[in-house]
């Protein structure tokens, strides 16, 4: 029996290489014999794994026998470039776009900024003692001393008393007063003092009444606690009007009223907009001699702050 051909062994002439018949059809030699079939009982035998080439991969040329295997050519290695900073995988981050403010919120951010501006501004316009009497002002009192009061526009030298001053009428005080006209012309030492029109009450612990009439007097800071402008009196609306950004503050009011009960509140403007304790005006205590003279003895709240601060 013939030895079957090893499998992946070229079979015979490769086609390119077959030469025309020298002889006619007729004179060809006679086909070989088969191999006779192999029996079911038999085994086929085993082929050695080495002896085994590799298949040809499809489209690949097929290599003549005894021709060696070309060496292997090296596949050149890219190195990839560096993955700079700000880059993922290669590709530049691209940065999220800002988030766009609405005008609402530029507004608001403009506003707090010139709020901050304006503080700061009106802050170097305060003198040391200014700025010492915000910092130490306490609530109910203010550890001040006892000191008669002078109208301002006078240049303290005329007694503020009951007789001065006619309902619904107002002046202005310094206090506490030292002598020294650069510090007594600060802003945080102005007040005002009102005599509050008929029918209109306030604390008696905020306030002084006279015996004599039942009329009320009140003593307020004269900062307004929005921005530190210096606010007035005004009879004709019986309200003290800051005449920066419009706020208005109750100096007392009809009995059961919130003036009445809340001397000095902001009822108006940007400062009746701050929550309390940056709401209120502080207030100057009073009282007075047996010949009517007003003194004060002393503060409720802080400057610039507020009644409750």
């Amino acid at each position: 029996m013939k030895k079957r051909p090893i499998i992946g062994k070229p079979i015979g002439t490769p086609i390119g290489q077959l030469q025309a018949p020298s002889t006619p059809p007729s004179t060809a030699a006679p086909p070989q014999a088969q191999p006779p079939p192999v029996q079911a009982s038999q085994k086929p035998t085993p082929v050695a794994t080495a002896a085994v080439s590799q298949r040809p991969t499809i489209g690949t040329p097929v290599r003549p026998v005894g021709q060696q295997q070309p060496a292997q050519v090296a596949r050149p290695v890219i190195s990839r470039p560096a993955v700079a900073s700000g880059t993922v995988g290669g590709r530049p981050i691209v940065p999220p776009k800002p988030k766009e403010e609405s005008k609402q919120e530029i507004t608001r951010r403009n506003f707090l900024r010139g709020l901050v501006i304006a503080g700061g501004l009106l802050a170097l316009g305060v003198s040391g003692y200014g700025a010492v009497s915000f910092v130490n002002g306490t609530v109910e009192s203010s550890g001040l001393s006892k000191q008669q009061i002078f109208d301002a526009q006078s240049n303290n030298t005329l007694p503020l008393t009951v007789n001065s001053m006619a309902e619904n009428d107002w002046r202005t005080f310094i206090y506490p007063r030292t002598g020294n006209p650069n510090i007594d012309s600060d802003t945080f030492s102005q007040n005002v003092l009102i005599h509050l029109p008929k029918g209109y009450v306030a604390p008696s612990n905020l306030s002084y009444q006279d015996p004599a009439t039942g009329d009320y007097y009140i003593a307020f800071s004269r900062v307004c606690v929005h921005l530190w402008c210096l606010w007035s009196y005004n009879p004709s609306i019986k309200r003290g009007a800051c005449p920066c950004h419009g706020s208005q503050y109750v100096p007392g009011g009809p009995p059961g009223s919130i003036g009445a009960e809340n001397p000095g509140l902001a009822v108006a403007g940007p400062a009746s907009l701050q929550v309390a304790p940056n709401n209120q005006l502080p207030i100057v205590l009073l009282t007075t001699d047996s010949k009517g003279n007003f003194y004060a003895y002393g503060r409720v709240g802080q400057v610039g702050c507020g009644q409750k601060c």
